[in-house]
């Protein structure tokens, strides 16, 4: 478990920074008034994808292979792709995963942007199989002041 985490966390981070990048040239093009709405993110989602030419390995053991706009959310999937549900404890992966994402998410201009436009940033991970793991949600509060 503790290698699954250290290589977890670095997909995060690596997933952040992709998923960052991705997001700094949609927003270019569709950010709008209202970008909490679905058709704001959609756009926003669909951009992204196009660019990064999803799904796309992140690391060895982390495939990110969509990201999706629903209303008020910008979800980015993973798949942990040789990793089976049994030797994954959710609790400890996703508390791992939700530092690193944090810390990324919060520090860069264009996601910070998302996060104060009550945008939630969902990063969601399920296993080779696709059980679900679970959802690390980041919003503004998670930044602090």
């Amino acid at each position: 478990m503790a290698e699954l985490s250290v290589k977890g966390a670095v997909g995060a981070a690596v997933g952040a920074i992709v998923g960052i990048i991705a997001v700094r040239a949609a927003m270019h093009h569709w950010l709008q008034p209202d970008v909490r709405s679905q058709s704001a993110l959609s756009k926003v989602a669909a951009a992204a994808s196009d660019r990064l030419h999803l799904p796309t390995m992140l690391d060895e053991d982390t495939q990110l292979y969509a990201i999706d706009g629903i209303e008020g959310v910008l979800v980015y999937r993973y798949r942990l792709v040789r990793t089976p549900f049994a030797d994954i404890q959710p609790g400890p992966f996703l508390s791992s995963m939700r530092a690193n994402l944090v810390a990324s998410v919060c520090a860069t201009t264009e996601t910070r942007d998302l996060l104060e436009r009550a945008v939630t940033l969902r990063y969601s991970y399920s296993d080779m199989q696709g059980a679900t793991v679970g959802d690390v949600d980041i919003t503004l509060s998670d930044c602090g002041p």
